[in-house]
């Protein structure tokens, strides 16, 4: 396979908000540095590489203060152009002429089992190598470990460590993997193909969908993919939005929320408020609670970069979407259980210090006001998010299932018994920023306390959504390469929906989606095409907006044959 080169852009930036929101003040006299495009060389599409490795270099080097890094905004116009690696001089004179005092470059090769990192920091007074590194690995994901070893060196040799020129010598070769066991079906055969290799565009899935299989290859299933949109899907419900007895499909995104009907295969827009600048929608549900026939819409989201929680319920009268409320909560939908054949309508305010208060409640609509109508107590969760309520063991009776901060599922058995489960399910990238204390600050020059993210947690779903009479649990299950290693980062590889069941001892796999690349940010289920049987639509964000690119997302339509 011929390789690409890929220009790979790991600027770093104390103004971006990634991996930690505040970087401290930086006195004049730390070191500076100045990071030059790595050049990539691959085989396929790994795209995902360029964030994921400016992301870790940047959190690994900004955090706790000590270097200053040249902003992106002072050399942008100096690397336009660039096809190739720079040579040592021309890096050492670009360097120079922005008074950096370090410049690095480097450049990663991956090929079906080896990855190599090489990188070179080296001194502008001198022009000699402060650092030199190499390492090697087996797979693509390995790059991200030498990353953060790199940034690692870089730190102790700029702020205190061993400031000698050293060398990493690389690693011997890891053993070769074992030999991959024989296709068991012709890649021809599209039950087996990846979604992605059989999705070519919009117009061929106007009408069409594609026929395809489970995990396990027992339960046929018909699959449709909407166009792609140069938007950030964070989340998404549905609700019979217009009063017309169909259900519409409302998506909160970076730069709006949106209702479309689905018809015929094809997404027809109904309404759409866009965003303000400071608006960062990030949780959406939608249900008819004051009864008079039109779902209002239920949005979660934040304002003034994060810092304020102002939700709001809007409703559409015609002609578009009109506000009715502006509660400051956290707002959340329960879906209809074995207790409640209605939805109920939580709320969660603020907590003083932390995210959230430890009080759920019920909320109802009091004339045009929304007022909290008693608690609603929650075993073991924090966030109003977290868990689901229903009939998950099939027994006929609810019981809470939720997500731990870890991403572990919990549940409460009929005997009052804990179980938990043994793999992590990791959700989507939308997050709220939050302090982490005095202990956690930029540096002893800075009087703004750092902070960290939280993930919000992805639905947990209780439903039969393969119509085999028993209730399974579906949630999100994304790739993300950091393995919860860093707490302010994910870095998205692919997704699916996994389905599980309650077989007596545990939740046990059923079945899940083929992989999507990517990540999938929500999931529902509803009746999609109006046949009365509920489907399963997700949305998913094929590419993460970036200094370097503009998100990408499109909707999946699943449902059982």
């Amino acid at each position: 396979m011929k390789h690409r080169t890929i220009l790979l852009y790991t600027l770093l930036t104390v103004f971006c908000t990634v991996a930690f929101a505040a970087a401290p003040s930086i006195a004049a006299s730390n070191p500076s540095i100045l990071i030059f495009p790595f050049e990539v060389e691959t085989q396929g599409d790994l795209a995902f590489l360029q964030k994921g490795v400016f992301d870790i270099l940047q959190s690994r080097l900004a955090a706790g203060g000590g270097i200053e890094v040249v902003p992106y905004e002072k050399y942008k116009t100096l690397l336009e152009g660039i096809r190739d690696s720079l040579k040592d001089q021309e890096a050492l004179s670009i360097g120079s002429r922005l008074k950096a005092g370090y410049v690095l470059i480097g450049k990663i090769r991956v090929q079906s089992d080896t990855s190599l990192t090489d990188a070179k920091l080296m001194d502008v007074s001198t022009g000699k190598p402060a650092l030199t590194f190499s390492r090697q690995g087996t797979t693509p994901e390995d790059v991200f470990g030498h990353i953060k070893t790199l940034a690692a060196e870089i730190r102790t040799t700029l702020t205190g460590g061993d400031t000698t020129p050293a060398t990493l010598a690389p690693k011997a070769p890891a053993e070769p993997p074992a030999p991959k066991p024989p296709a068991k079906a012709s890649s021809d055969d599209l039950q087996y193909q990846h979604p992605e290799k059989l999705w070519r565009g919009s117009s061929e899935l106007a009408n069409e969908p594609i026929r395809s299989m489970t995990s396990d290859g027992r339960l046929p299933v018909s699959i449709w993919k909407s166009p792609k949109f140069k938007r950030d899907f964070r989340s998404i419900a549905h609700g019979d939005i217009n009063g017309d007895g169909k259900e519409e499909i409302v998506i909160a995104s970076d730069e709006a929320l949106s209702v479309y009907h689905y018809l015929d295969g094809k997404l027809l827009l109904l309404a759409e408020k866009p965003c303000d600048p400071d608006e960062y929608l990030f949780r959406v549900d939608a249900a008819d609670l004051n009864r008079n026939g039109r779902a209002e819409i239920y949005l979660s989201r934040m304002l003034k970069d994060r810092s304020r929680l102002r939700s709001q319920v809007l409703e559409w009268n015609g002609t578009q979407l009109t506000v009715l409320a502006e509660p400051e909560r956290f707002l959340r939908i329960l879906p209809p259980n074995t207790a409640s054949h209605e939805p109920i309508l939580l709320g969660q305010e603020s907590g003083r210090g932390t995210i959230f208060d430890t009080r759920i409640q019920r909320l109802e609509w009091r004339g045009n006001t929304l007022e909290p109508i008693g608690g609603f107590a929650v075993p073991f969760s924090e966030s109003v998010y977290a868990f689901a309520y229903a009939d998950a063991l099939n027994a006929g009776q609810d019981t809470f299932v939720w997500i731990t901060p870890e991403g572990f599922l919990r549940l409460v058995q009929q005997d009052g018994e804990d179980w938990k489960s043994a793999e992590r399910f990791t959700g989507a990238a939308a997050y709220i920023p939050y302090p982490t204390g005095d202990e956690d600050r930029g540096g002893p020059s800075s009087d703004t306390p750092r902070k960290r993210r939280y993930y919000l947690p992805q639905r947990i779903l209780v439903a039969d959504i393969d119509r085999d009479g028993k209730n399974e649990v579906l949630t999100i299950s994304n790739t993300d390469l950091t393995t919860h290693f860093f707490p302010n980062i994910r870095i998205f590889r692919n997704g699916r929906i996994v389905c599980l069941f309650w077989d007596g001892m545990g939740l046990g796999q059923k079945w899940r989606t083929s992989e999507v690349s990517g990540h999938i940010s929500d999931v529902l289920v509803m009746d999609l095409n109006g046949d009365g049987k509920l489907d399963m639509v997700f949305s998913v964000v094929s590419t993460m907006s970036s200094a370097f690119n503009k998100a990408e997302s499109y909707l999946v339509y699943w449902t059982a044959d």
